[in-house]
């Protein structure tokens, strides 16, 4: 896996998002923005931003997601067009916010110790 700053993110609405390049090689984007904040936001941020994208790399790694083109993607043997299906209700960006608070929590808990 790589994690790579992305410049670009910002200007398209997001924080971070992650691509499979290969069978389970995965290409991690943070915001460059969130490098921009106080301390204290700034790594609960990144750190829960990269929580929200691990999540999606273990529904990759799972065969539970599967981009089938920019437009297509797969998800639980479903099949959504992006552009007919609100970003907050895909469900597997429902479970990606779901769980991204708890997975930050224990590395912040973690990084405290």
């Amino acid at each position: 896996m790589t994690i790579i700053i992305d410049d670009d993110c910002y200007d398209e609405g997001c924080d971070g998002y992650c691509i499979e390049t290969d069978k389970n090689t995965f290409d991690v984007f943070l915001g460059s923005h969130l490098w921009q904040w106080d301390e204290d936001k700034k790594i609960r941020e990144i750190v829960t931003t990269l929580a929200h994208e691990l999540v999606h790399v273990a529904q990759f790694v799972k065969g539970l997601l599967k981009n089938k083109s920019a437009e297509i993607t797969v998800y639980e043997k479903k099949t959504f067009i992006l552009s007919e299906t609100d970003y907050e209700d895909r469900p597997w960006e429902k479970e990606a916010f779901a769980l991204q608070t708890l997975l930050a929590n224990i590395v912040i808990n973690q990084m405290g110790e």
